[in-house]
């Protein structure tokens, strides 16, 4: 059985081997930045990645403590 296409040259190989090399650079190095779970509320938001998309919660500042000193 004859194969329809040419075997694959060096220069293929190397090609191909580039492209590999590149994306998994890109998935390791790179993806992540594109990942961050806050996309742009501000730092008082707390954000998760859900399986349908980003759900960001707004955190509630403190109470801040009342003067417990008794006016006797």
């Amino acid at each position: 059985m004859r194969w329809p296409w040419l075997p694959p040259s060096r220069g293929d190989i190397l090609a191909i081997a580039l492209c590999v090399a590149l994306g998994l650079i890109f998935a390791f190095i790179i993806g992540p930045r594109f990942m961050r779970s806050n996309p742009g509320f501000g730092p008082d938001w707390d954000c998760t990645n859900g399986p349908q998309g980003a759900v960001c919660v707004k955190r509630v500042p403190p109470i801040p403590a009342e003067n417990t000193k008794s006016s006797n």
